[in-house]
């Protein structure tokens, strides 16, 4: 793929709730299987239902969050990435049930041509 990135998203299902030590591992340990490196470690933070966790990698991030057997996956890579071993690495490594998985190539297609303001954010 050409562009200025790959952001590969995958929504998926699991058989048991994920613990965050098992999104801890993932995060530790997935940028490498795909030829990524990390500068930062993993955060993981548990929720009421689930947890959210992300990683800083070179190339950009790594984030999972999950509520109950739901389970959010966002990769994105301002270089090359191959999706297909991505994504084969995520079922595995999280032991998805059912998921589907979605590529966007960067930039998107059309860019936005309104101007939004979003000066009060953080104020």
């Amino acid at each position: 793929m050409e562009g200025w990135g790959i952001h590969l998203v995958i929504d998926g299902e699991v058989a048991v709730p994920l613990a965050v030590a098992r999104v801890e591992r993932f995060l530790r340990h997935f940028p490498a299987l795909i030829g990524m490196r990390r500068f930062t470690e993993p955060m993981v933070h548990q929720t009421q239902d689930g947890c959210a966790g992300i990683v800083g990698i070179v190339e950009s991030h790594c984030s999972v969050h999950s509520r109950g057997t739901r389970v959010w996956i966002d990769i994105f890579s301002c270089g090359y990435m191959n999706t297909e071993k991505a994504t084969r690495g995520v079922v595995r490594l999280l032991r998805l049930t059912q998921y589907r998985a979605k590529v966007l190539q960067r930039p998107l297609p059309a860019p936005v041509k309104e101007r939004h303001d979003f000066s009060w954010v953080g104020r």
